[in-house]
């Protein structure tokens, strides 16, 4: 799930929607929807393993059926998300 690592958009999505902000919750929305496209690419839960990792928490490695990024996929991903601006998103 994503909000295992991006929890900061959700919280300001729900806090947003709550004070009637619907502008800044339709953007706290989509910045999810463009991340969950993103890490679909390569992946769901491959991604979602990296994007762990990259955030200082290491998680291991997707069991089968799922499989992992390798070296130049995860360098791939951690550029697609710093293109983003996921880093700043979730910081």
């Amino acid at each position: 799930s994503t909000y295992n690592f991006a929890a900061p958009i959700y919280l300001r999505l729900m806090a947003a929607f709550e004070r009637g902000d619907l502008e800044a919750a339709r953007r706290e929305q989509y910045r999810s929807v463009q991340l969950v496209a993103l890490l679909s690419r390569f992946g769901y839960m491959a991604a979602a393993k990296a994007v762990m990792g990259f955030l200082g928490v290491e998680v291991g490695p997707a069991r089968l059926p799922h499989g992992n990024l390798n070296d130049e996929e995860r360098k791939g991903l951690r550029g697609l998300l710093e293109e983003l601006g996921f880093f700043g998103w979730v910081g």
